[in-house]
């Protein structure tokens, strides 16, 4: 997974994304989150901060990461752009 070029003079290389820097949500996601009073910028925050403590998935998405009483489904990078996660689904966990 590489990101963009840099130059310096004779030195030339890329920087490695790792992380997402956007989200998208889908539209299961917002109705959900709404649904269980979980705003989707909350969302949004959630991938973007808690991205480095996330789990494999072994369900529709790639990714799980919990907050609070909450679990997230997402993909990264979302259809081939690194810069960006996809939410499939939250749910509230038991």
């Amino acid at each position: 997974m590489w990101g963009a070029t840099f130059s310096l003079g004779r030195l030339q290389g890329r920087v490695g994304v790792e992380e997402p820097k956007f989200v998208r949500l889908s539209h299961h996601a917002i109705v959900k989150a709404e649904a269980l009073g979980f705003a989707p910028s909350d969302l949004e925050d959630a991938i973007l901060a808690e991205h480095r403590r996330r789990r494999r998935n072994t369900g529709a998405a790639d990714w799980l990461i919990t907050v609070g009483s909450f679990a997230i489904a997402y993909n990264h990078p979302d259809r081939g752009d690194e810069l960006a996660a996809f939410v499939v689904t939250i749910w509230r966990r038991a």
